[in-house]
């Protein structure tokens, strides 16, 4: 059963990483960070547009980051299992399993604080409304 749901996991992991990397370009799109970036002409200015930039794009890149190494993770123990007898898990597994459980809950937080603090995918006053952003 655990891995059934390890493929389960893998493949709804799939579109949920397009649709939040489609909303993280929207965010640095909006923010105007890649032109800050490269208009930045040294390296110290550069770090001073990072530091600056707003506090959803760090907390988005950090959230899109450990999602993405939780799904490497699951994507690996499935893999690897494939061969096992009855797809039984080994001890690395495991492990990567125990590893990436807290990586994800730590995730799971600053996706919560993305919508809830910020409002990041979320558009206020808009229900009924057909108007594009």
């Amino acid at each position: 059963m655990s891995y059934a749901l390890n493929a389960l996991g893998v493949l709804t992991a799939i579109p949920a990483n397009v649709a939040g990397g489609v909303q993280f370009l929207k965010l640095v799109k909006q923010h105007k960070v890649v032109g800050k970036l490269k208009a930045a002409q040294s390296t110290d200015e550069k770090l001073n547009v990072i530091k600056n930039v707003h506090p959803k794009v760090k907390i988005a890149f950090v959230h899109a980051l450990l999602n993405n190494i939780v799904t490497a993770g699951a994507v690996w123990n499935w893999f690897s299992r494939s061969g096992n007898e009855m797809n039984s898990p080994t001890w690395v597994n495991i492990l990567i399993s125990a590893l990436t459980a807290p990586v994800l809950a730590l995730a799971v937080l600053l996706g919560g604080k993305m919508v809830f603090d910020h409002g990041v995918g979320v558009s206020f006053g808009r229900q009924g409304s057909s108007k594009e952003e």
